[in-house]
């Protein structure tokens, strides 16, 4: 798990890196990034909300121009348990085990649309394995332990970047 922090520290402290956090509000573990967006929020982080798929919060994120994009999504995949974590660079998205995204328009092609108007250099998939896909507003405990696990990660490796740079 330390190598998952550093991992995901090394991200977050490059002077522009973004998070997008991504998911249907109305399909259970789908919630998984709009969920972990509400926590961050509250904590005072900037991050962007992306509801029903990173494309729908494709011109704030041109408009941040951020040098690594974070996307925060739920996946699916038999060879994960739920609430298995996942951390995948752009690269590898068609060589992973599971489905990439949910929504309406592949992962991959929105992240082209993305570098090429936002100069992004390097885009990162954050996934959770969701266990329930249906129509709710309920998350399965073990997809919400990973929210929770995932919250307080990212926060501490937001506070260790800060304290680095001042």
């Amino acid at each position: 798990m330390k190598e998952f922090f550093e991992e995901i520290k090394r991200l977050l402290c490059r002077r522009n890196a973004l998070i997008a956090c991504t998911g249907s509000p109305l399909r259970m573990d789908d919630r998984a990034g709009l969920v972990l967006y509400s926590k961050l929020a509250e904590r005072g982080y900037h991050v962007v909300e992306c509801e029903y798929g990173l494309e729908n919060c494709l011109i704030e994120i041109v408009e941040q121009k951020p040098e690594v994009l974070l996307v925060v999504d739920a996946v699916y995949g038999e060879k994960l348990n739920p609430g298995d974590i996942v951390l995948v660079d752009e690269n590898s998205l068609e060589d992973t085990v599971f489905p990439v995204s949910t929504h309406s328009i592949p992962l991959k092609q929105v992240i082209d649309m993305i570098k090429s108007r936002a100069g992004v250099k390097q885009v990162f998939l954050l996934g959770i394995r969701a266990k329930n896909l249906g129509i709710g507003d309920e998350i399965s405990e073990e997809v919400l332990s990973s929210i929770n696990y995932l919250a307080d990660l990212i926060s501490k490796a937001i506070e260790e970047c800060r304290r680095r740079t001042s």
